[in-house]
């Protein structure tokens, strides 16, 4: 039996609006876009997530805990939701590798809300910037009799968890159309949103509300005056000093403020983020530095510290 399948509903009344996959109890993951291209590219506040493996219980009350970065150089695409109350439902099981390239999985296409499973070819392509692969959105070559005439991979299969033979989770499907026009399936293999999930704390117990855009232009201008991330060799060793599992979904930018912004908005994700991040400006560039002394002063006025 392949558990940890998820649906998500939203509005009124409510609609299917795409996959899920349950990472804990009281824990679903899905992709980002999958919750804001219901609402006008905003994220409404609260879902409903329900449990194909466990059709008698009623849906979920849900509430996105965070929009998580995926991957470097890429625009963020995973949200986790927080239920409520925990599922009936089981958890995924994670696969450490992929031995087959045949996946199977279950989505909510239009016009099949129930849901319905395919088979996808997981091939070797791999996007240089964001490690996701690609998958053959009609599994050509799953075998005689499986997937040669199968229901595409579109839009509705995002967020859903790729299975292997074994019925382990190995990653989860992302549906995409550039300005080609051409939708492109990819898979974010689940060792990237693992190492993300569990370096992710939850949000502050404090309560603390997040900084506006202008609050993190202030903030990261402020670090950009600290000498020693004038320069492109000294913000790569300060990304490199960083936490593993926060430098693995920084994104990269071509211009320095830009790179500097996407720096502080990643680490904001984190509880601990912030205090880290200084703690790391502080040693390489010196803890009376001035420019430091500014940073720290404004965190402090923004709440990210105590006084």
């Amino acid at each position: 039996m392949l558990v940890a399948r998820a649906r998500v509903l939203g509005g009124q009344p409510p609609q299917t609006l795409g996959a899920a996959i349950l990472v804990a109890p009281g824990s679903v993951l899905t992709c980002r876009h999958v919750l804001a291209d219901a609402n006008g590219g905003r994220t409404p506040e609260e879902f409903l997530v329900d449990f194909p493996d466990s059709p008698a219980a009623d849906p979920a009350k849900a509430t996105v805990s965070r929009s998580i970065p995926a991957i470097p150089g890429h625009s963020r695409d995973l949200a986790l939701l927080e239920l409520a109350s925990p599922a009936s439902s089981v958890p995924a099981r994670w696969a450490d590798r992929v031995d087959e390239p045949v996946v199977r999985v279950f989505g909510y296409p239009a016009g099949l809300p129930v849901g319905v499973w395919v088979r996808a070819l997981l091939t070797d392509e791999v996007d240089e910037r964001t490690g996701w692969r690609r998958l053959d959105r009609r599994g050509a070559e799953c075998g005689p009799d499986e997937g040669r005439d199968t229901q595409p991979i579109e839009r509705g299969y995002s967020g859903a968890a790729a299975f292997d033979a074994a019925g382990s989770v190995v990653g989860m499907v992302v549906v995409r159309t550039p300005p080609t026009g051409r939708a492109e399936t990819w898979l974010i293999p689940s060792g990237q949103w693992q190492a993300v999930l569990s370096g992710s704390p939850r949000p502050s117990p404090t309560g603390r509300r997040p900084l506006s855009f202008a609050q993190k232009h202030v903030l990261s201008h402020a670090l950009g005056n600290v000498p020693v991330l004038t320069t492109p060799e000294g913000r790569r060793l300060l990304l490199q000093t960083l936490p593993p599992h926060i430098r693995a979904v920084v994104p990269t930018h071509p211009t320095a403020r830009l790179e500097l912004f996407a720096l502080l908005d990643t680490v904001l994700e984190f509880d601990e983020g912030f205090p880290i991040l200084l703690a790391t400006v502080a040693a390489l560039a010196g803890p009376d530095i001035r420019a430091v002394a500014t940073v720290r002063r404004l965190a402090c006025d923004l709440g990210l510290l105590e006084a």
